[in-house]
């Protein structure tokens, strides 16, 4: 008597010999659970695609405020493809023909370009306190504003010197020399604008920091367990990388020569989860007596409370920069 499996085999064998078609079936097994969707990932997607998103509509005229905003996209060499930034033009801008001081505002992580102009009072401040000043806010994604340590693409601190100051300089009547450039930034963007103005002092005139994670290279793995499944470390680098050790900004205070340094303002809230390490780098700035401002109250790491400091910055960039009044417009 044939066993089972022998039964089988004569059958599938004599199927085969006539030609007749067989289809094998795949043994049973247990089914694979499903994946529930990371949370985490799908609010990062969320909030990247706000991000991404073109600015609204700038005005073309100048509007209520007498501010000019004209919303701009270029080549950029450095990163092989196309870049926007807003530009906030002061009220006489269009009825004169001098060339103005330009003052670079970054934005913070997962925040778009023109963040600023959408969660401050920054224009309205402008044409208050009537600065003819030039306002750029550029686009600068999820970078820290950093060359990235393995990311030949992403040179992003390379695009703003070779390629962004060029254009705007081109582009506006907007003075190129070091004197008549600022550069200020919230959060990521704070860190951005500490980073340069302490790598590069001689190309600003003045610095200021919101909530910076002025700190984050001291163990930047903390940050980047924070932000996953954002990659920091593809940006950073791993721990003995030549990217953490050239953009630490308390390992630079204490090392640069301060005597170089452009007037430098921080600000951040007593509440602020960066505080301490905002208090860490005020610390040796204050040992080495840079040339620095620093602005404390109650407050978070929030909109409310940065838009309460604006009036602040803008009186001490005046001071450093001798940033002009329009005049003219006490006439109106």
């Amino acid at each position: 008597m044939l066993s089972t499996r022998s039964f089988l085999s004569l059958a599938l064998s004599l199927a085969l010999a006539i030609g007749a078609s067989v289809d094998v079936l795949p043994a049973r097994s247990a089914e694979a659970p499903v994946e529930k969707p990371d949370p985490r990932q799908r609010e990062y997607e969320r909030l990247l695609g706000l991000a991404q998103r073109p600015p609204a509509p700038a005005l073309e005229t100048a509007g209520p405020a007498g501010v000019t905003a004209r919303d701009m996209t270029f080549e950029s060499k450095t990163l092989g493809r196309k870049m926007r930034y807003r530009a906030l033009l002061p009220a006489s801008y269009g009825r004169s023909h001098r060339h103005y001081p330009v003052l670079y505002m970054l934005h913070g992580y997962m925040n778009a370009s023109h963040e600023w102009d959408q969660q401050s009072q920054l224009a309205r401040l402008l044409d208050r306190d009537r600065l003819d000043l030039i306002v750029v806010l550029p686009q600068f994604d999820n970078s820290f504003y950093l060359n990235a340590n393995s990311d030949p693409k992403a040179m992003y601190m390379r695009y703003f010197f070779r390629d962004l100051l060029p254009e705007v300089e081109t582009r506006f009547r907007a003075r190129s020399e070091p004197p008549a450039r600022a550069i200020a930034g919230v959060s990521m963007g704070g860190y951005g604008a500490m980073l340069y103005g302490l790598r590069y002092p001689q190309a600003f005139s003045f610095v200021a920091s919101f909530s910076g994670c002025l700190g984050m290279m001291q163990k930047p793995e903390d940050l980047a367990q924070a932000l996953q499944p954002f990659d920091l470390m593809r940006i950073v680098g791993p721990a003995d990388s030549t990217t953490r050790e050239a953009n630490d900004p308390i390992r630079l205070i204490g090392a640069v020569d301060v005597k170089a340094l452009p007037p430098i303002w921080i600000t951040c809230g007593t509440q602020d989860y960066l505080f301490e390490q905002n208090l860490d780098f005020v610390k040796v700035a204050a040992e080495r007596e840079a040339p620095m401002t620093f602005v404390t109250g109650p407050g978070q790491h929030e909109w409310v409370f940065w838009d309460a400091q604006l009036p602040s910055m803008f009186a001490a960039l005046r001071t450093a920069m001798g940033v002009e009044l329009d005049d003219t417009r006490l006439l109106e």
